[in-house]
């Protein structure tokens, strides 16, 4: 058959992401911070339930990643990660 296409290659790279996601992002590389990499249970046991919002990212096979330090921060991560 065909090629794969590029959202099948990056879907297959997320596979191998698990627990955590190294924050590579930034200049937060010499830093060894990482954020979890959650499902929908445990993100929303993760949550404050006095109000506080988690903001996040999710990935293209449903998991949720905190925006932890920041968006911007865990976007690169997961840009250098793929």
């Amino acid at each position: 058959m065909g090629t794969k296409t590029q959202k099948q290659q990056i879907k297959e790279r997320l596979k191998e992401l698990t627990g955590t996601l190294p924050i590579t992002g930034c200049g937060y590389e010499e830093l060894n911070f990482q954020t979890p990499i959650m499902g929908v249970e445990d993100f929303l046991l993760y949550l404050d339930p006095y109000g506080y919002s988690c903001e996040c990212l999710i990935t293209l096979d449903g998991r949720i990643i905190p925006a932890e330090p920041g968006h911007q921060m865990v976007l690169l991560s997961l840009i250098n990660f793929s």
